[in-house]
């Protein structure tokens, strides 16, 4: 075996090197991104059940407005807190009117 072979080999690894790395970096990426993704999700979840139990101790909101559908299960230790929850703005005037009158308890 000669020298030129030799170097012929190390050029055809380093090759596969070159081609391998930013396949496994992308991979690397992905998954850290995915776990950010799911710590960050958790932390998110943990705030409102805090925020919830907080509001279920201490004091209570009138109203809680969202959109419909969104947020469902985080939120709902946040909306057992309110006394109403309401999806649009039409609903925040009726909880209010329903309030004022004495009617909301």
């Amino acid at each position: 075996m000669d020298w030129i072979l030799v170097g012929a080999i190390g050029e055809v690894g380093g090759a596969i090197g070159v081609i391998v790395t930013p396949i496994q970096l992308a991979g690397q990426l992905k998954q850290n991104t995915n776990a950010l993704r799911s710590a960050s999700y958790v932390h998110w979840n943990t705030q409102v059940a805090e925020y919830g139990h907080y509001q279920g101790q201490h004091a209570r909101e009138l109203a809680v407005m969202r959109k419909a559908d969104s947020l469902t299960h985080p939120m709902k230790e946040v909306d057992a807190a309110a006394l109403a929850v309401a999806t649009d703005p039409a609903q925040v005037v009726q909880i209010l009117d329903c309030a004022i009158a004495g009617r909301l308890s």
